[in-house]
Protein backbone atom coordinates (compact mmCIF):
# COMPACT_ATOMS: atom_id res chain seq x y z
CA UNK A 1 0.00 0.00 0.00
CA UNK A 2 2.80 2.38 0.84
CA UNK A 3 4.62 1.52 -2.39
CA UNK A 4 1.44 2.23 -4.39
CA UNK A 5 1.16 5.68 -2.85
CA UNK A 6 4.78 6.39 -3.62
CA UNK A 7 4.26 5.36 -7.25
CA UNK A 8 1.16 7.51 -7.57
CA UNK A 9 3.01 10.48 -6.17
CA UNK A 10 5.87 9.91 -8.61
CA UNK A 11 3.43 9.71 -11.52
CA UNK A 12 1.71 12.94 -10.52
CA UNK A 13 5.04 14.73 -10.22
CA UNK A 14 6.05 13.44 -13.67
CA UNK A 15 2.77 14.53 -15.24
CA UNK A 16 3.08 17.98 -13.67
CA UNK A 17 6.64 18.30 -14.98
CA UNK A 18 5.55 17.25 -18.46
CA UNK A 19 2.75 19.75 -18.49
CA UNK A 20 5.10 22.57 -17.50
CA UNK A 21 7.64 21.80 -20.28
CA UNK A 22 5.35 23.06 -23.10
CA UNK A 23 3.94 26.51 -24.08
CA UNK A 24 0.38 27.50 -24.10
CA UNK A 25 -1.44 28.61 -27.26
CA UNK A 26 -1.63 32.18 -26.01
CA UNK A 27 2.13 32.30 -25.47
CA UNK A 28 2.78 30.95 -28.99
CA UNK A 29 0.42 33.47 -30.56
CA UNK A 30 2.03 36.28 -28.60
CA UNK A 31 5.50 35.30 -29.78
CA UNK A 32 4.33 35.00 -33.39
CA UNK A 33 2.68 38.42 -33.23
CA UNK A 34 5.80 40.07 -31.84
CA UNK A 35 7.97 38.33 -34.44
CA UNK A 36 5.69 39.44 -37.29
CA UNK A 37 5.69 43.03 -35.98
CA UNK A 38 9.49 43.12 -35.76
CA UNK A 39 9.84 41.56 -39.23
CA UNK A 40 7.42 44.08 -40.73
CA UNK A 41 9.30 46.96 -39.13
CA UNK A 42 12.63 45.63 -40.45
CA UNK A 43 11.21 45.23 -43.98
CA UNK A 44 9.74 48.74 -43.87
CA UNK A 45 13.06 50.25 -42.82
CA UNK A 46 14.88 48.24 -45.49
CA UNK A 47 12.49 49.42 -48.20
CA UNK A 48 12.90 53.03 -47.14
CA UNK A 49 16.69 52.76 -47.19
CA UNK A 50 16.64 51.02 -50.57
CA UNK A 51 14.27 53.60 -52.09
CA UNK A 52 16.40 56.44 -50.74
CA UNK A 53 19.56 54.89 -52.17
CA UNK A 54 17.84 54.29 -55.51
CA UNK A 55 16.60 57.89 -55.59
CA UNK A 56 20.09 59.23 -54.87
CA UNK A 57 21.63 56.97 -57.51
CA UNK A 58 19.00 57.97 -60.06
CA UNK A 59 19.57 61.64 -59.28
CA UNK A 60 23.31 61.31 -59.75
CA UNK A 61 22.86 59.40 -62.99
CA UNK A 62 20.39 61.96 -64.30
CA UNK A 63 22.93 64.71 -63.70
CA UNK A 64 26.06 63.02 -65.04
CA UNK A 65 24.75 60.65 -67.68
CA UNK A 66 23.32 63.30 -70.06
CA UNK A 67 26.68 65.09 -70.18
CA UNK A 68 28.45 61.83 -71.00
CA UNK A 69 25.99 60.97 -73.77
CA UNK A 70 26.21 64.45 -75.29
CA UNK A 71 30.00 64.24 -75.14
CA UNK A 72 29.93 60.95 -77.06
CA UNK A 73 27.67 62.42 -79.75
CA UNK A 74 29.91 65.50 -80.00
CA UNK A 75 32.95 63.27 -80.49
CA UNK A 76 31.22 61.48 -83.37
CA UNK A 77 30.38 64.81 -85.00
CA UNK A 78 33.95 66.08 -84.66
CA UNK A 79 35.42 62.84 -85.99
CA UNK A 80 33.14 62.22 -88.97
CA UNK A 81 32.67 65.85 -90.02
CA UNK A 82 36.41 66.59 -89.97
CA UNK A 83 38.02 68.49 -92.85
CA UNK A 84 39.11 66.41 -95.82
CA UNK A 85 36.01 64.21 -95.97
CA UNK A 86 32.91 64.49 -98.09
CA UNK A 87 30.62 64.54 -95.05
CA UNK A 88 26.90 65.07 -94.66
CA UNK A 89 24.51 65.40 -91.73
CA UNK A 90 20.83 64.51 -91.61
CA UNK A 91 18.51 65.58 -88.78
CA UNK A 92 14.91 64.64 -88.04
CA UNK A 93 12.66 65.24 -85.03
CA UNK A 94 9.30 63.71 -84.26
CA UNK A 95 6.88 63.01 -81.41
CA UNK A 96 6.90 59.39 -80.29
CA UNK A 97 4.28 58.33 -77.69
CA UNK A 98 4.29 61.78 -76.11
CA UNK A 99 8.09 62.11 -76.09
CA UNK A 100 10.27 64.30 -78.29
CA UNK A 101 12.37 61.86 -80.32
CA UNK A 102 15.09 62.59 -82.88
CA UNK A 103 17.49 60.98 -85.33
CA UNK A 104 20.98 62.20 -86.22
CA UNK A 105 22.79 60.63 -89.17
CA UNK A 106 26.46 61.48 -89.76
CA UNK A 107 28.35 59.94 -92.64
CA UNK A 108 31.45 60.64 -94.65
CA UNK A 109 32.48 59.25 -98.03
CA UNK A 110 35.63 58.73 -99.98
CA UNK A 111 36.38 58.18 -103.66
CA UNK A 112 38.54 55.28 -104.72
CA UNK A 113 40.63 54.72 -107.85
CA UNK A 114 37.72 53.39 -109.86
CA UNK A 115 36.80 55.02 -113.17
CA UNK A 116 34.63 56.94 -112.96
CA UNK A 117 35.28 57.67 -109.26
CA UNK A 118 32.46 56.27 -107.15
CA UNK A 119 31.68 57.52 -103.67
CA UNK A 120 31.64 54.88 -100.94
CA UNK A 121 30.55 55.32 -97.35
CA UNK A 122 33.68 55.27 -95.24
CA UNK A 123 31.91 55.68 -91.91
CA UNK A 124 28.26 56.16 -90.92
CA UNK A 125 26.96 56.76 -87.38
CA UNK A 126 23.29 57.02 -86.46
CA UNK A 127 22.00 58.30 -83.13
CA UNK A 128 18.27 57.88 -82.68
CA UNK A 129 15.69 57.37 -79.94
CA UNK A 130 12.61 55.15 -80.09
CA UNK A 131 9.84 54.36 -77.63
CA UNK A 132 9.89 50.74 -76.47
CA UNK A 133 6.33 49.61 -75.59
CA UNK A 134 7.59 46.58 -73.67
CA UNK A 135 9.79 48.71 -71.39
CA UNK A 136 7.40 51.65 -71.38
CA UNK A 137 10.40 53.94 -71.85
CA UNK A 138 12.26 55.76 -74.60
CA UNK A 139 15.61 54.18 -75.49
CA UNK A 140 18.62 55.84 -77.13
CA UNK A 141 20.34 53.74 -79.81
CA UNK A 142 23.59 54.09 -81.73
CA UNK A 143 24.54 52.43 -84.99
CA UNK A 144 27.89 52.29 -86.78
CA UNK A 145 28.53 51.04 -90.29
CA UNK A 146 30.84 51.61 -93.23
CA UNK A 147 34.24 50.47 -94.38
CA UNK A 148 36.03 51.71 -91.28
CA UNK A 149 35.73 49.02 -88.61
CA UNK A 150 35.01 50.55 -85.23
CA UNK A 151 34.22 47.31 -83.40
CA UNK A 152 36.04 44.45 -85.10
CA UNK A 153 33.88 41.76 -83.50
CA UNK A 154 30.52 43.35 -84.34
CA UNK A 155 31.55 44.71 -87.74
CA UNK A 156 33.09 41.38 -88.78
CA UNK A 157 29.87 39.52 -88.02
CA UNK A 158 27.88 42.20 -89.83
CA UNK A 159 30.26 42.35 -92.79
CA UNK A 160 28.51 43.01 -96.08
CA UNK A 161 26.70 45.91 -97.67
CA UNK A 162 23.31 44.16 -97.80
CA UNK A 163 23.14 43.47 -94.07
CA UNK A 164 20.96 45.84 -92.05
CA UNK A 165 22.45 48.26 -89.57
CA UNK A 166 22.83 47.01 -86.03
CA UNK A 167 21.42 49.45 -83.47
CA UNK A 168 22.93 49.07 -80.02
CA UNK A 169 20.93 50.38 -77.03
CA UNK A 170 22.97 52.96 -75.16
CA UNK A 171 20.61 54.31 -72.51
CA UNK A 172 16.98 53.83 -71.49
CA UNK A 173 14.60 56.01 -69.56
CA UNK A 174 14.94 59.10 -71.75
CA UNK A 175 12.17 61.66 -71.54
CA UNK A 176 13.58 64.02 -74.19
CA UNK A 177 16.01 63.76 -77.09
CA UNK A 178 16.25 66.57 -79.61
CA UNK A 179 18.71 67.45 -82.39
CA UNK A 180 18.57 70.83 -84.16
CA UNK A 181 20.63 72.49 -86.88
CA UNK A 182 22.27 75.86 -86.24
CA UNK A 183 22.64 78.08 -89.29
CA UNK A 184 23.83 81.29 -87.63
CA UNK A 185 20.59 83.10 -88.49
CA UNK A 186 18.69 82.18 -85.34
CA UNK A 187 16.78 84.99 -83.66
CA UNK A 188 14.13 85.20 -80.98
CA UNK A 189 11.48 84.59 -83.63
CA UNK A 190 13.41 82.02 -85.67
CA UNK A 191 14.46 78.92 -83.73
CA UNK A 192 17.04 76.30 -84.81
CA UNK A 193 15.91 74.03 -87.63
CA UNK A 194 14.31 70.79 -86.44
CA UNK A 195 14.94 69.12 -89.82
CA UNK A 196 18.04 69.15 -92.00
CA UNK A 197 18.22 67.19 -95.26
CA UNK A 198 20.50 69.45 -97.29
CA UNK A 199 23.76 68.63 -98.99
CA UNK A 200 25.54 71.49 -97.23
CA UNK A 201 26.63 71.22 -93.62
CA UNK A 202 25.09 73.37 -90.88
CA UNK A 203 27.29 75.69 -88.86
CA UNK A 204 26.54 73.76 -85.70
CA UNK A 205 24.24 71.26 -84.03
CA UNK A 206 22.22 71.83 -80.88
CA UNK A 207 21.72 68.67 -78.81
CA UNK A 208 19.16 68.30 -76.03
CA UNK A 209 18.70 65.35 -73.68
CA UNK A 210 16.88 64.69 -70.44
CA UNK A 211 16.33 61.77 -68.05
CA UNK A 212 14.15 63.68 -65.61
CA UNK A 213 10.59 62.40 -65.09
CA UNK A 214 7.73 64.27 -66.71
CA UNK A 215 5.26 66.31 -64.64
CA UNK A 216 1.54 65.70 -64.84
CA UNK A 217 -0.70 68.76 -65.14
CA UNK A 218 -4.20 69.23 -63.78
CA UNK A 219 -5.76 68.30 -67.12
CA UNK A 220 -3.94 64.96 -67.07
CA UNK A 221 -1.33 65.81 -69.69
CA UNK A 222 2.38 65.32 -69.10
CA UNK A 223 5.02 67.99 -69.72
CA UNK A 224 8.76 68.14 -69.21
CA UNK A 225 10.12 71.21 -67.41
CA UNK A 226 12.45 73.21 -69.64
CA UNK A 227 15.08 73.43 -66.93
CA UNK A 228 15.45 69.65 -66.81
CA UNK A 229 16.76 69.43 -70.40
CA UNK A 230 20.55 69.46 -70.81
CA UNK A 231 21.62 71.29 -73.98
CA UNK A 232 24.94 71.38 -75.77
CA UNK A 233 25.94 73.18 -78.95
CA UNK A 234 28.53 71.46 -81.15
CA UNK A 235 30.33 73.31 -83.93
CA UNK A 236 30.67 71.53 -87.26
CA UNK A 237 34.16 71.69 -88.84
CA UNK A 238 35.80 73.83 -86.17
CA UNK A 239 38.84 74.42 -88.37
CA UNK A 240 36.88 76.28 -91.08
CA UNK A 241 38.47 79.66 -91.95
CA UNK A 242 36.95 82.71 -90.30
CA UNK A 243 37.41 85.96 -92.26
CA UNK A 244 39.39 88.54 -90.34
CA UNK A 245 40.25 92.05 -91.47
CA UNK A 246 43.30 93.68 -89.98
CA UNK A 247 43.37 97.41 -89.40
CA UNK A 248 45.69 99.63 -87.44
CA UNK A 249 44.54 99.84 -83.83
CA UNK A 250 44.22 103.22 -82.17
CA UNK A 251 47.31 103.52 -80.01
CA UNK A 252 47.76 107.29 -79.80
CA UNK A 253 44.67 109.49 -79.43
CA UNK A 254 46.34 112.40 -81.27
CA UNK A 255 47.63 110.30 -84.17
CA UNK A 256 46.16 111.88 -87.35
CA UNK A 257 46.54 108.60 -89.31
CA UNK A 258 44.25 106.70 -86.93
CA UNK A 259 41.45 109.23 -86.64
CA UNK A 260 38.06 108.04 -87.85
CA UNK A 261 39.17 104.41 -88.04
CA UNK A 262 37.54 101.59 -86.11
CA UNK A 263 38.33 97.92 -85.88
CA UNK A 264 35.71 95.99 -87.91
CA UNK A 265 36.30 92.92 -85.72
CA UNK A 266 35.17 94.68 -82.56
CA UNK A 267 31.67 94.34 -81.24
CA UNK A 268 29.37 97.31 -80.82
CA UNK A 269 29.98 97.44 -77.11
CA UNK A 270 33.74 97.55 -77.52
CA UNK A 271 33.49 100.22 -80.21
CA UNK A 272 31.35 102.33 -77.91
CA UNK A 273 33.88 101.96 -75.14
CA UNK A 274 36.67 103.11 -77.46
CA UNK A 275 34.66 106.24 -78.33
CA UNK A 276 34.23 107.03 -74.67
CA UNK A 277 37.97 106.62 -74.19
CA UNK A 278 38.57 109.07 -77.04
CA UNK A 279 36.35 111.65 -75.45
CA UNK A 280 38.03 111.26 -72.09
CA UNK A 281 41.51 111.51 -73.54
CA UNK A 282 40.55 114.47 -75.69
CA UNK A 283 39.12 116.41 -72.76
CA UNK A 284 42.13 115.71 -70.62
CA UNK A 285 44.54 116.85 -73.34
CA UNK A 286 42.75 120.16 -73.65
Amino acid sequence: MQNFKIRNSENSIYETFCRRRGFSLIEILTVLTLSATILAAVILIYNRVRNSAAAITTRLNNQGLPDELLQKIAEDIDRLAAPGFDASISIRNKEDSGYNSAQLVIENRYYGNSQPPTAKIYERVVWQSNYDPFLGQMVLYRSHSGLNLEDKLVDTVRNGENNPELFVPVCSGLTYFGVFALTGRETEEQEPASSWQRQTMPNGILLGLSLEPMTQLEDGSFVLPEGSIVYRAVAVDRTRPIPYKFTVKLTEPNDPNSRGRSDPNETKSSVGQSKNIKQLTGSSSQ
